[in-house]
Parts: C-alpha cells; sequence; structure tokens
C-alpha cells in the first residue's frame, strides 16, 4: 500500500511541475512574440494641434508610442518654458489612445482637469500641458 502512495505523489509532483513549466513556456512565448503586422494597420492617426512660442504646429500620429515635451527628441516637441523636458505620452492600446503624465512639474491636464492616472483621450478634448492647449482630433 505505501509504495503505490510513493507512486502516486511521485506522479502528482510530476503533474505540478509539468503544469508550471507549461505556463512558464507559455508565458516566455507570449512575452517575446513578434507583434503581427495588423497590430498597426488598425491604429487611427491622432493628430495634435498646437501654438507654441515657435508658431502653431499640428502633428499627426500613427505609432504605438509618442512622447510629448520639451526636449527636442520627443515625438511632439513643445516650446514653451512651463513644459517639462518629458512632459507625457500617448499610447495606443487596448483599441483607444491613451493619455499620461511623466510625473511632470506642473502638471499634464486632460479637458481642464489634472492626470491623476492614464485616461482615454477621444476627438476634441484639450490637453494642456504648461501654458499650451493641444486639440486632439482622431481619424
Amino acid at each position: 500500500m505505501s509504495i503505490i502512495l510513493l507512486v502516486v505523489r511521485f506522479l502528482l509532483i510530476a503533474a505540478l511541475y509539468s503544469f508550471i513549466g507549461w505556463v512558464v513556456y507559455t508565458l516566455w512565448i507570449e512575452f517575446y512574440r513578434k507583434p503581427d503586422d495588423n497590430d498597426h494597420q488598425n491604429i487611427p492617426p491622432v493628430t495634435l494641434k498646437f501654438a507654441d512660442e515657435a508658431g502653431e504646429k499640428a502633428v499627426m500620429i500613427t505609432r504605438l508610442l509618442a512622447t510629448i515635451g520639451r526636449d527636442v527628441e520627443c515625438d511632439i516637441n513643445i516650446q514653451d518654458q512651463a513644459v517639462s523636458a518629458r512632459q507625457a505620452r500617448l499610447s495606443f492600446r487596448q483599441n483607444q489612445w491613451w493619455l499620461e503624465d511623466s510625473n511632470s512639474t506642473n502638471g499634464t491636464y486632460l479637458n481642464r482637469e489634472r492626470l491623476e492616472q492614464p485616461a482615454v483621450i477621444m476627438n476634441n478634448d484639450l490637453i494642456t500641458c504648461g501654458n499650451t492647449h493641444l486639440e486632439v482630433i482622431i481619424s
């Protein structure tokens, strides 16, 4: 009887380790999965219209991620001394455009409300960074 219990224990341990291995393998494959070409085709472009110290601008974003800030390396470069170097970021996920503050000094506002957590943006929303107002146009 004790031999049967010992065999059953080993079988249960083997099943448990097999399950854990399968979970780790599945997570590993999903983490390193290459995105399909179809993932990028359904991104609706978002245009931000604004006027800063350099004049009026309209910037169209068609990538999954874009940064907003005073730094010249930002995708949406705003020449406004009240804007942080890396003020905020736009990202497309869950089939929606999201706005997130990047711990900026003066904060980022969406429709005159300070962003405390990422928020979905919609057509005709107003993003405020420093003294600059950006109008959102989603095509």
